[in-house]
């Protein structure tokens, strides 16, 4: 079994900055192939970059939701596709905190693994005596094509009828099961993150031992860490903050040495001696930093609540905006960006292209959406959130 146990945050964040030149190197073929070509895929996984939510106890470093940022937005910085898989495959591992040992080890005890899955829609589990039998078709398993295993949540069916939990809602449980018991549907074509490879994938009456899965809305913990005991779905979204932060930084710094020596036609002067560009420039910069501010001021504080035992519906909220912020943020600042730079932006193959596409399509992300704003602004005006995924 691999073990990343003994390194200190600064490893991760320091190997993630390393990574840059091959991941910015292989750019083209990421977008090209909408995933990751094979060699970085290993690097990736061998560094421990899709298990850095992993107990302890089966080899994972533990990171905390704001030292994961950090390393998410270093990635993203390169590349927001390499970026969304560190923090989607983070998410994904910290499901070790749930599972037996025993299954958590034949998962991740062999070496390296790396999870798969998707939230929604709920498929079916039929009850049977040796588990359940499991038919669904999910979208969105970003990574699939470089992952071990895939999850998929399901609503739990028993003598004919659908299972209740206690508060009278449906029994809905991740069911997870190796990737090649699943067919896997080609059909991520989309505008931006085109190498996140979230494509769909599909099972037909499949036997998943009960324990293979997971309760989908309050998982209990066998794993002793603080970051198990955090909300699951606040704590999940918080994986990808990092994301729109780096490819908004990657934006400002790609037109800014486009400015150097890029001249308006006529012009004689580059674009950063241009007063508007200065002035959007520093503008951006400044959306940038605020936003960042806020996204570390809400992590830290959910990790602080949850070190008290004390995770209030203010702090899920706080880390809720601070996400969905951060991702209207990035779009902001890419617009500005893509507009200074004139037709020095509208290139395919260039940085700020792809900036401009992955952030728009990012902030499409459910959990970075306008209607996390809406549950935000249910609970300040003091309404329930209107979901159960809060």
């Amino acid at each position: 079994m691999s073990s990343w146990a003994h390194l200190p945050p600064e490893h991760f964040l320091r190997t993630a900055e390393q990574f840059k030149p091959t991941i910015l190197a292989q750019r083209e073929a990421i977008e090209r192939n909408r995933g990751l070509p094979p060699g970085l895929s290993h690097a990736l996984r061998d560094g421990g970059f899709f298990s850095l939510w992993l107990p302890k106890a089966l080899g994972g470093p533990e990171l905390t939701p704001a030292e994961l940022a950090r390393v998410v937005e270093a990635f993203s910085h390169a590349d927001g596709s390499v970026g969304w898989l560190v923090g989607i495959g983070t998410s994904n591992s910290r499901l070790g905190g749930y599972l037996p040992e025993p299954v958590a080890r034949e998962i991740w005890g062999s070496g390296p693994s790396a999870l798969a899955g998707a939230l929604n829609p709920p498929g079916t589990a039929i009850v049977v005596p040796s588990g359940y039998r499991v038919t669904g078709q999910w979208p969105y398993a970003s990574g699939i094509s470089h992952s071990d295993w895939v999850f998929g949540p399901c609503r739990v069916i028993e003598g004919g009828e659908p299972r209740l939990r206690p508060d009278g809602e449906p029994d809905i449980r991740l069911m997870l099961f190796p990737k090649g018991q699943a067919e896997v549907l080609d059909n991520w074509d989309v505008t931006g993150m085109r190498g996140s490879g979230s494509h769909d994938f599909r099972v037909t009456d499949l036997l998943v031992p009960a324990d293979h899965s997971v309760d989908a809305a309050t998982p209990a913990p066998v794993s002793p860490g603080l970051l198990y005991n955090l909300p699951l779905n606040t704590t999940f979204n918080t994986s990808i903050f990092g994301v729109s932060l780096g490819i908004a930084r990657a934006a400002i710094d790609d037109l800014v040495a486009m400015a150097q020596t890029k001249k308006p036609i006529g012009s004689t002067q580059p674009l950063r001696e241009h007063a508007t560009v200065q002035i959007e420039i520093g503008r951006a910069d400044a959306i940038l930093r605020a936003a960042r501010a806020f996204v570390f001021e809400a992590l830290d504080a959910l990790w602080e609540a949850g070190a008290k035992g004390e995770v209030s519906i203010q702090d899920r909220l706080l880390a809720r905006m601070a996400g969905s912020h951060a991702a209207a943020a990035a779009v902001e600042v890419v617009n500005m960006m893509f507009a200074a730079a004139g037709a020095g932006g509208i290139h395919e193959r260039g940085r700020l292209a792809r900036c401009w596409r992955d952030a728009h399509t990012m902030s499409h992300h459910a959990g970075q959406s306008r209607f996390q704003l809406q549950i935000a602004g249910r609970v300040l005006m003091g309404l329930e959130p209107g979901t159960q995924r809060f």
